[in-house]
């Protein structure tokens, strides 16, 4: 079902494929990387490839995910809801200070993907206006290592009490050091970000006051395409494991689990199909905003089903809650705690879109 792609793309997949498990798959498991993993991409030119190019884009997300759905998380958030927030909304001064770092992959942009789909959990974090300056104090979930990340866009409640009209997005830059983090009990996820009184510029709002969920809602029909990118690439990933195991250690009922495999390969195909031709008819001007929701919430459903199945699987459904493993005196395997990471983004994600 690739015949939409031409051969350079197709070409490209398979490059990107072998140059993760080269150049990125060695890094150490207990240190993310991402800078040092986006400075592999950009140099190699596979980052600019993508630049402007909706299908190829997907290939990247697709296959990254596959390897890396930590990653692919980083890579959709700058991708798909930093820039576009930047340069949708923001001012001129903003979009020459921040844009083309942001767009080159020079610097790394964490989104505030929770906030745009959670609004009550920016109630906790509130800006404040003083003498023309905005102060930002509370905390914030946020799905990445914000110490990984040079500029970070994020939802604050600016009018208290106001629901989805009372939240306003800002960027940040050299935050590091001025926040607390604690990272959240779970394989991969969120980290809690505490933020005293951290003072930042008045220019550094984007767009209006309380208008976060207009400006993000616009982004988020934008991101549909890139969405079903990633939801593929866990999808296959989570398939990819099932198979891995299963080949290499038959268990019982083996007949059934190659049955449910190949059933979710046939499906992962027929979405594939469908989200490289939505790409391909955004690149060209004519994509449909129904199509490319629709792509979403069918990988998206297959992304969180498959990474299920593949997490009872690996694990045998032992010790584990809402992708916490909670099971004392006892840690998961590195094939389990992939298993984990990969449904706990994969949930996430996809259940606050509603997939």
């Amino acid at each position: 079902m690739d015949f939409l792609l031409s051969s350079r793309q197709l070409e490209l997949k398979t490059s990107i494929r072998k140059f993760y498990r080269k150049e990125i798959l060695p890094f150490p498991r207990d240190k993310e990387g991402i800078k040092e993993k986006m400075e592999i991409l950009r140099k190699e030119g596979i980052w600019e490839e993508s630049r402007g190019k909706e299908l190829n884009f997907t290939l990247l997300l697709e296959e990254i995910s596959r390897e890396n759905p930590v990653l692919g998380l980083w890579l959709l958030g700058q991708r798909s809801f930093c820039l576009p927030q930047l340069y949708m909304f923001g001012s001129g001064l903003q979009k020459k200070r921040f844009g083309e770092r942001l767009s080159s992959g020079e610097d790394l942009g964490l989104w505030d993907i929770q906030g745009e789909f959670f609004w009550d959990s920016s109630a906790s974090l509130r800006a404040e206006k003083k003498e023309g300056r905005w102060f930002l104090k509370g905390k914030k979930l946020f799905w990445n290592d914000i110490s990984e990340a040079d500029v970070v866009m994020m939802t604050a409640e600016t009018e208290p009490h106001g629901g989805k009209e009372g939240h306003s997005v800002f960027i940040l830059d050299d935050v590091k050091k001025s926040v607390e983090k604690k990272r959240i009990t779970r394989s991969e996820g969120e980290w809690e970000v505490t933020f005293k009184n951290i003072e930042i510029p008045a220019e550094h709002l984007i767009g209006e006051i309380g208008k976060a969920y207009k400006q993000t809602a616009k982004i988020k029909q934008e991101a549909h395409v890139a969405l079903a990118g990633m939801g593929l690439g866990i999808t296959a990933g989570a398939l990819d494991s099932i198979l891995e195991k299963g080949t290499s250690n038959k268990q019982k009922r083996w007949g059934e689990v190659q049955k449910k495999a190949a059933h979710g390969l046939t499906n992962l195909e027929a979405c594939r199909f469908l989200t490289y031709r939505a790409a391909f008819q955004k690149d060209q001007k004519r994509g449909s905003s129904v199509e490319a929701e629709y792509v979403k919430s069918l990988a998206g459903r297959m992304a969180r089903k498959s990474s299920l199945y593949a997490l009872q699987f690996l694990t045998n459904q032992k010790a584990l809650k809402d992708g916490v493993w909670f099971n004392p005196g006892s840690s998961p395997t590195e094939e389990e705690r992939e298993g984990i990471q990969r449904y706990f983004i994969s949930n996430r994600v996809y259940r606050s879109q509603k997939s």
